[in-house]
C-alpha cells in the first residue's frame, strides 16, 4: 500500500503546491484547508505523515498538533510543522514535546520532498514531476569560486541565478559610482543585504515612509558612528526600535537592497566565497528568484516585457530542474503563478501569452531570462534555439532590455500598485482600517497589540491572540481588493503572532518585561548586548585577580560600550585604570568613581576598590575606613574581611616593632 500525506494549510495555493510535490515523488496527498476538517481527516484518512502549517485561523498549528496527538491514530503519526514566521529555536520545546520536525518557509521543492521522504522512511528519489510532466535529469551542482563581473555585460539577475544554482555561500559586492551594495548568500539564498543608500536601510526606509521622525534617525546615526555599532542595534539601544521592529525592518532592508540591484545596468560586481562569514550576518533571507521577479515588475514596463516574449512566440517552453526546484517558492511568493502549470514542454510561448494576464508577464520574463525554462524549436528538441530567435528580433539572448523606470521607494511602489484601481466603499473602509492599525502597531508593545494587561496569564494571552488572529486573518477580507494594503495586512498578522509567541512563554515574557522597564528608564534594552557585557565584566574581574590589568581594562571598556548604565562597570574601570596608568589617570579614575556613585551610592564594590587604591598609596587608615564601609554595606564581603585582617596584622606588627625600639 502506498504512503499517504495529509497537508494542512489554510492557504489553498500552498496546500495544493505541497500536495503536488508529494505526488511527484509517488506519495498520495490529501489537502485540508479548513481547521474543523483536520481532525476528522486524520481519523478518516489515517495518513502516514501530517504536514501542518503553524499559522491557522482561529487556532495555532501547535494547538492543533496537540489535538491530533489525542486521536488514536494521531498519537503516533509523524508530524512535519512548517512556518514562514516562527523560528525553530523559538518553539524547540513545543516541537520536542509534540515529537514534530520543523521546516522553515520558504523552501524549495527538493528540500520539501526530501523532508517528506525522510519522515516516511523512503529513499530520497531524484526530484521528478508527476507522470503528466516530462522528467528532468539531475545535474551536478556547478562550483563557484571568487569572481568579478562587469554589470554591463552580466546583469545582476544572472549573477543571482548563478549563485542560486551553485548553492553558493559568500558575499556579492555590487558597485555603481558611489553606490555600494553587499548581498550575503548562504546556500544559494540571499541571507542578508546592506547598502550605503540611506533610503534602502533600516531607519532610512521608515523616515521615507514617515513612520520615523528625521531627528530620531539622525540621533541614531550619530550615536552609531560614535560607538561604531550597527545602526539597527543603535536604534534599539536608544529605544527607537524594539527587537520585533528591528527584525522586520532588517528583512525589509534585505529585500529592498536586493531588488534595487536589478536596476543596475553598469558597474562592477565581485563575489567572495565565505561560508563562515555568511553565517555571521543577520538571518533575513529572501529567495533570489523572488527578488528577480520583483525587480522586473518594478523596473520594466509591460510593453517591454510583452515585446520581448512575443519575439519568442514560436518556441516551445520546457521545464528545467531549476524550475522544479524553485516552483514552490514561486507559487508562494509571486503573482503570475497561473502560467506555471501550463509550462510542460507541449506549449509554445504564444499559447502561454494568450492565457497570461498582465501580472503573469514579469514571472514569465524572469523564467526566460534566467534560463529557468528552456525555449526550444519543438517539444522533442534537445538544443535551445533562443539565440537565433533573439538575433532575429535584434535582442541579445539572455540579456534584458534597458531599464525603463527609476528605482521606487516602498511608498512609490504602493502608489503605483494602487494607481488606476477603483475600490468599492467596503474596500476603502477595509483599507483605512488596515492602514490605521498598521501605523498603530509600529510603536505598540506586545501587550497593546493583543489588548491585554501585563498581568495577563497564558490562557488570557491565548484567548486574546485567537480573537486578534481571527480579526486580522486574510480570510476576513476574502473577496476584497486591498491593493497595497495587502502587504500591511500580512505584517499586522505577523505582529500578532510575534506578540503571542513572546507573551505566552514565561521566560520570553520576563525578558520582554525587563526590556520595557529598561526602555522606560532610558537604559540599554538589547538583552544580548547586556548579557555579553556581563560576561566581559566577569572576565575582567578574573583578569584583575590574576594581575592582568591591561586586558581587564580592555574588557571593561567593551562592557561599558555594550551597557553604559551599569554603575559597577565604572567602579572596576576606575580601579583598572589606576593599575595601568597610575597617577596620570587620576582625573579619569575619579570621574569613573563619581559615575559609579551616581548610579549606586550603596554599592559595596565602590568603597572596596577605593580601599585597594588607598592601601597601594600607603594611606592605611583611609583604606581601613573604606573596607569597613564595605562591610557595613555587605557584612559577608569576604575580600573586604580579608583586607581588614591584613591591615590589622600589619598595624600589630608596626606597633610591636615600635614598642621594641622604645624598650631598647
Amino acid at each position: 500500500m502506498g504512503k499517504k500525506v495529509l497537508i494542512v494549510d489554510d492557504e489553498n495555493a500552498a496546500a495544493t503546491a505541497m500536495a503536488e510535490l508529494c505526488r511527484a515523488i509517488g506519495v498520495d496527498a490529501v489537502a485540508v484547508t479548513k481547521v474543523p476538517d483536520v481532525l476528522p481527516a486524520v481519523s478518516r484518512e489515517r495518513p502516514d505523515l501530517v504536514v501542518l502549517d503553524l499559522f491557522l485561523p482561529g487556532t495555532t498549528g501547535l494547538a492543533l498538533a496537540e489535538q491530533i496527538r489525542g486521536l488514536p491514530h494521531g498519537a503516533s503519526v509523524p508530524l512535519l510543522a512548517v512556518s514562514g514566521v516562527l523560528k525553530k529555536q523559538n518553539i524547540a520545546r513545543e516541537l520536542g514535546r509534540l515529537r514534530a520536525e520543523f521546516l522553515s518557509k520558504p523552501f524549495d521543492a527538493g528540500t520539501f520532498q526530501q523532508a517528506v521522504a525522510s519522515k516516511l522512511g523512503l529513499s530520497v528519489p531524484g526530484v521528478e514531476r508527476a507522470p503528466s510532466r516530462p522528467k528532468v535529469r539531475r545535474q551536478t551542482l556547478p562550483q563557484v569560486e571568487d569572481f568579478e563581473a562587469d554589470l554591463g555585460q552580466t546583469p545582476p539577475f544572472q549573477l543571482f541565478k548563478k549563485l542560486l544554482d551553485a548553492r553558493a555561500s559568500g558575499h556579492l559586492d555590487l558597485v555603481h559610482g558611489k553606490v555600494r551594495r553587499r548581498l550575503t548568500f548562504q546556500s544559494g539564498t540571499i541571507r542578508y543585504a546592506t547598502s550605503n543608500v540611506a533610503k534602502e536601510m533600516v531607519g532610512g526606509m521608515q523616515v521615507a515612509r514617515g513612520t520615523l521622525d528625521r531627528a530620531s534617525f539622525d540621533r541614531a546615526v550619530a550615536r552609531a558612528r560614535e560607538t561604531k555599532r550597527p545602526l539597527g542595534e543603535t536604534l534599539m539601544a536608544l529605544g527607537i526600535f524594539d527587537r520585533g521592529m528591528l527584525d522586520r525592518a532588517t528583512k525589509e532592508q534585505t529585500r529592498e537592497v536586493a531588488v534595487q540591484c536589478l536596476a543596475l545596468r553598469s558597474g562592477q560586481a565581485k563575489f567572495t566565497v565565505d561560508p563562515a562569514g555568511a553565517s555571521r550576518v543577520p538571518d533575513a533571507r529572501v529567495h533570489p528568484m523572488w527578488v528577480v521577479v520583483e525587480g522586473i515588475r518594478r523596473f520594466y514596463t509591460a510593453a517591454t516585457l510583452e515585446n520581448y516574449l512575443k519575439a519568442r512566440s514560436h518556441l516551445y517552453v520546457h521545464r528545467t530542474e531549476a524550475l522544479q526546484r524553485d516552483e514552490y517558492v514561486l507559487r508562494q511568493s509571486t503573482p503570475g503563478v497561473a502560467v506555471l502549470p501550463a509550462i510542460d514542454g507541449s506549449r509554445r510561448m504564444g499559447e502561454l501569452l494568450e492565457r497570461a494576464r498582465a501580472e503573469d508577464l514579469p514571472l514569465l520574463f524572469a523564467l526566460v531570462c534566467t534560463g529557468t525554462v528552456k525555449l526550444e524549436a519543438t517539444p522533442q528538441a534537445k538544443e535551445a534555439t533562443e539565440t537565433a530567435s533573439a538575433e532575429a528580433s535584434g535582442v541579445q539572448a539572455g540579456t534584458p532590455p534597458a531599464v525603463a523606470a527609476p528605482a521606487l521607494t516602498q511608498a512609490q511602489a504602493d502608489a503605483a500598485l494602487d494607481a488606476g484601481r477603483s475600490f468599492s466603499p467596503e474596500e476603502q473602509k477595509a483599507r483605512r482600517l488596515i492602514e490605521e492599525t498598521y501605523a498603530r502597531f509600529e510603536n505598540a508593545t506586545h501587550y497593546e497589540v493583543l489588548g491585554v494587561e501585563p498581568s495577563a496569564d497564558a490562557a488570557a494571552v491565548q484567548q486574546a491572540y485567537l480573537q486578534a488572529a481571527k480579526s486580522w486573518h486574510s480570510d476576513r477580507f476574502s473577496g476584497l481588493e486591498l491593493g497595497s494594503a495587502q502587504r500591511k495586512l500580512e505584517a499586522i498578522f505577523a505582529r500578532i503572532g510575534e506578540a503571542r509567541e513572546v507573551l505566552s512563554d514565561p521566560e520570553k515574557k520576563a525578558e520582554y518585561d525587563i526590556y520595557l522597564d529598561r526602555k522606560a528608564k532610558g537604559l540599554p534594552t538589547d538583552v544580548a548586548a547586556i548579557l555579553k557585557a556581563e560576561e566581559l565584566f566577569q572576565k575582567a574581574e578574573k583578569l584583575l585577580e590574576a594581575g592582568k590589568a591591561t586586558q581587564a581594562l580592555e574588557h571593561l571598556e567593551e562592557a561599558i560600550r555594550l551597557n553604559h548604565a551599569e554603575p559597577e562597570f565604572y567602579a572596576y574601570r576606575a580601579y583598572a585604570r589606576y593599575l595601568v596608568q597610575g597617577a596620570e589617570a587620576k582625573a579619569l579614575v575619579e570621574a569613573d568613581f563619581a559615575k559609579a556613585r551616581e548610579g549606586s551610592a550603596d554599592m559595596p564594590s565602590l568603597p572596596y576598590l577605593q580601599g585597594l587604591i588607598a592601601a597601594r598609596e600607603g594611606d592605611l587608615e583611609e583604606a581601613r575606613r573604606l573596607f569597613r564601609r564595605t562591610l557595613l554595606l555587605d557584612p559577608d564581603h569576604a575580600k573586604a574581611q580579608l583586607q581588614v585582617r591584613i591591615l590589622d596584622q600589619k598595624a600589630k606588627r608596626q606597633k610591636k616593632g615600635l614598642l621594641g625600639k622604645l624598650l631598647k
